[in-house]
């Protein structure tokens, strides 16, 4: 368990602050696009990246739950999905927005995609790791197989 909080920690940090980072591109960005944002008071961005902050860690930090082995894979998803979509839903309010927007619907819809693309190449990825482990392991219980009781030879 004392992995388990060293890796809370470690997540916290680089999510807390990789949110920052993004937060602040994204408030340069919508600076450069909206005149609306280049009036903003320091307290606001301020609030804006310790918001961001706290998001990416939470978002870093929820996925620890893959590595609980005593819940299923689809379960560690769902919940990992409503805490990112929840998170975002929270970090929206903080920050004001109006979700009848165009581009906070389009954010939420960002996310949902980023989400759903993420996972299957994730599991694309992990059937292919399981294929070849599967492969290696025949051909081990093959060679096993056609050495059994055999004497092995030294060299």
């Amino acid at each position: 368990m004392n992995e388990i909080k060293k890796s809370l920690m470690l997540r916290f940090l680089i999510g807390f602050i990789l949110g920052m980072i993004i937060g602040a591109f994204f408030y340069i960005v919508a600076g450069v696009l909206d005149a609306s944002f280049q009036t903003a008071e320091v307290g606001d961005i301020i609030i804006c990246l310790i918001s961001c902050g706290i998001y990416g860690a939470v978002c870093t930090c929820a996925m620890i739950l893959y590595k609980i082995e005593s819940i299923s894979l689809v379960y560690a998803t769902a919940i990992h999905f409503l805490i990112v979509m929840g998170g975002l839903y929270v970090l929206g309010l903080v920050l004001g927005w109006e979700f009848d927007n165009t581009i906070v619907m389009m954010i939420f819809i960002s996310y949902l995609l980023i989400f759903i693309i993420s996972w299957n190449i994730m599991y694309y990825v992990g059937k292919r790791k399981a294929k070849k482990m599967n492969k290696t392991l025949q051909e081990w219980k093959a060679y096993r197989e056609k050495t059994k009781g055999k004497e092995h030879e030294t060299i």
